[in-house]
Parts: structure tokens; C-alpha cells; sequence
């Protein structure tokens, strides 16, 4: 037996016009080269030679594997039913109609028929998004990992970004939550312990630099024993506003916490339509309620979340604040300075420098008038130059 023997690629191709006309000359001559490698690597275990005839159908074989589709449709028996390995969620039959009805020609993929002109492709789940997840904005992106970085990207690149030391995961894929946050150009500020974090941690952990604070979905690991971990409502009620005394009294008491959001303002002196953007999250029918908020100025967020809140039904509803001002029209039962003055938070640093720049901006005022402005109200040239080097709001 000799590797002689063996007939030629050039031989092979010209014996080969149906692989051609099915899978193009490349591929085939591919395929070809491959069959001849398997054979002179199978020559020293075989005392035969294949034919030409064995070459073609060795190098049809391989294409048609080569060609096969490799998504398949299967029978889901794991009793998960949003699956990530195997698709996750089905499509409905309107959805898979859709999809089969636009690809099958030209669309409005990234064109504004209205306009005349180019469009977004993202406005077309966007809609749908912000409806259903009342966000002011979205996008879609292929995985989870990606979500996160792209959110730190644009919220806490260069800004700290607190994360309880039990939330330090690593996902499918080989994605690492510090990982991530480091390509974000997040800083990572660590709290708790691995199995144990509470509320005040994250508390502690707040300063004018944090921009947010990240919790890992523990959709595939466990932690039990000796463990504790905020609800996410706590952590959410940290976040803004009067909740920081909800969570400073929710530890105190050992009381569980939920969240309310209401705006109002639209401008520094100015009062719009109160709304509630964000609901309540937990039923309190035949509870007692303990209402906190850091301040009673027009007494209008007051009223309107407790008439809110009247509507589950509760046994009580009693209020607190840090200040309450006389001209309120709402008084809380309890609250711990009266003042006539503006009050200006520790966790709103970031918020009021932009708002009073954008202001003052608007007046046509210097930058040095709106440093002095600005340094008068309290704040320091560090927080300042924080806001116009991540916010390039000043001049």
C-alpha cells in the first residue's frame, strides 16, 4: 500500500460536479482536502487505499454536516420553562408571524417613513419597553453582562458603585461581576460579608462619589445557613429622598420597608403636577404605616401619597420628617427641625449643582458667577468640578 496511490485533488474536483453545483467549489474542495488528510492519517492503521468513489462520499458527508443547521428544535423535559440553553421563551404565533412577514423583504429596519429620512433601529422595542417598565428609555442587548456594562458605562464611569461582597458572582460565560464593573470604569466599593450584608452597609457606603448601587440576580446559585440580605426594596429605598430615614428607622425599628416614588419638581422654585412614578410594592391592608419623607415643604408629596396609600386600606397612616416648614400645608405627626430655609441634602449634591448651573446658565451668567453662587451655597470646589467633569454642565 502506498500513499501513490492515492488520485489527486485536481482528480477528485473533476469527478465532483454535483457537490459543485450543491455546495460551490469552495466548500467542496474543502471537503476534498479534508477527506484526503483523514486517509494518509488513517494510513498506518489501514491496509487499504479508498477509492475516489469513498473520497466523494467521505467529502459529501463532511458538507452536508458542514451545512446542516445548527439550530434545531427540541423537546423541553428539563421543568424550566424560560430555558437560556435551550432558547429561553418561545414566540407566540403572532410574534413568529411578525418576524416571518418583515424578513422576507425590505423594512423600515432604520427609516423614518414620516421623515423621509434615516431613523433608529432601536425605537422599535424601545415603546414597548418603557410602557411596560414605565423607564424613561431602553435597548436591547444579547445578554446580561452586556446590560450591566453598558448601564455602568453611562451612570457610573469613574464614580463608585457599592456591592455586597455576597453579590461578587460570577455568571455563564465566565462573566465576573468585578470584571464587568472594571471595563465600565466603575469603581468597585465593596460591603457586608459573603453571606451576610445588611441595609446600614450599604448605608455606610454611601458618599457624594457613589452613583449606584448593583445587585446580582441569583438566578443559578444559593446561599443558606447563616445568612442575611436586604430585600430589594431596602436597597431601592436608600437610593433617593426622604428613604434614607425610612432605612435608618426600618433598622432602628426592625420593621419591614416598602417604596414610593413621587415627583413634583421641575424647577428649583418651582412645583409641577405631584405624580407617583414608582408604586408601592408590598400589601399594607390592616397595617400600621409609618409614612417618612426628608421634608414637608408645600405639604404636596405629603398629601398626595397619603391619599395613595389610603386606598389599600390601612389601619394607620402616621407621618414623619427631618424638616418641616411652616407655610406646609401638611404637617407631619412627627418631624425634627422647623425651618424657613432651602434645604439642601447630602444625597442631592450632584442633582442641585446641575439643576442651579443649568439655571444660572440660562440667565447668561459667567462661570465664575455660578462657582461663586454655588461655592455659596456650601458646596466645595471638588463637588463642584465633580459635576463638570462627569456632567460638562458648567461652561
Amino acid at each position: 500500500m502506498s500513499l501513490r496511490q492515492l488520485p489527486s485533488v485536481e482528480s477528485l474536483l473533476q469527478s465532483s460536479a454535483d457537490l459543485i453545483a450543491e455546495f460551490g467549489r469552495p466548500l467542496v474542495l474543502d471537503g476534498l482536502r479534508a477527506a484526503l488528510d483523514s486517509a494518509r492519517a488513517a494510513a498506518g492503521e489501514s491496509e487499504s487505499i479508498p477509492t475516489s468513489d469513498q473520497l466523494l462520499h467521505s467529502a459529501r458527508a463532511d458538507l452536508s454536516a458542514r451545512a446542516a443547521a445548527t439550530l434545531r428544535p427540541v423537546i423541553n423535559a428539563t421543568g424550566v420553562i424560560i430555558h437560556t440553553n435551550l432558547g429561553r421563551s418561545l414566540l407566540s404565533d403572532n410574534a413568529a408571524a411578525a418576524v416571518q412577514a418583515v424578513a422576507q423583504q425590505y423594512s423600515t429596519l432604520e427609516y423614518d417613513l414620516d421623515k423621509g429620512a434615516r431613523g433608529s433601529r432601536s425605537i422599535h422595542a424601545e415603546s414597548l419597553l418603557t410602557q411596560i417598565a414605565g423607564a424613561e428609555s431602553a435597548l436591547i442587548v444579547n445578554n446580561a453582562a452586556a446590560a450591566v456594562l453598558l448601564a455602568l458605562s453611562a451612570l457610573a464611569k469613574g464614580k463608585e458603585v457599592i456591592v455586597s461582597r455576597g453579590q461578587l458572582i460570577e455568571i455563564g460565560g465566565g462573566f465576573r461581576v468585578p470584571d464587568v464593573m472594571k471595563q465600565s470604569g466603575a469603581k468597585l466599593v465593596e460591603v457586608g460579608t459573603t453571606n451576610r450584608t445588611h441595609a446600614r452597609d450599604y448605608a455606610a457606603a454611601i458618599s457624594a462619589k457613589s452613583a449606584a448601587l448593583l445587585r446580582a440576580h441569583p438566578s443559578n446559585f444559593k446561599m443558606v445557613g447563616f445568612t442575611t440580605e436586604p430585600t430589594l426594596d431596602e436597597i431601592v429605598a436608600i437610593a433617593r429622598g426622604g428613604l434614607s430615614l425610612g432605612l435608618i428607622l426600618t433598622d432602628f425599628l426592625q420593621k419591614p420597608i416598602s417604596t414610593i416614588t413621587i415627583q413634583s419638581y421641575t424647577d428649583i422654585k418651582k412645583q409641577g403636577l405631584v405624580q407617583i412614578t414608582s408604586k408601592l410594592g408590598k400589601p399594607i391592608r390592616g397595617k400600621n404605616i409609618l409614612l417618612v419623607d426628608d421634608i414637608a415643604d408645600s405639604g404636596k408629596t405629603f398629601h398626595r401619597a397619603t391619599s395613595y396609600l389610603e386606598a389599600f386600606r390601612p389601619t394607620s397612616i402616621t407621618a414623619a420628617a427631618l424638616f418641616y416648614k411652616p407655610h406646609s400645608s401638611f404637617k407631619p405627626d412627627f418631624f425634627a427641625k422647623e425651618t424657613n430655609l432651602w434645604i439642601l441634602l447630602p444625597h442631592e449634591v450632584t442633582e442641585w449643582i446641575k439643576t442651579f448651573t443649568e439655571k444660572l446658565q440660562s440667565e447668561s451668567k459667567s462661570k465664575a458667577e455660578i462657582q461663586k453662587f454655588l461655592e455659596s451655597l456650601g458646596y466645595t470646589y471638588t463637588q463642584i468640578a465633580f459635576v463638570q467633569k462627569y456632567y460638562e454642565r458648567l461652561p
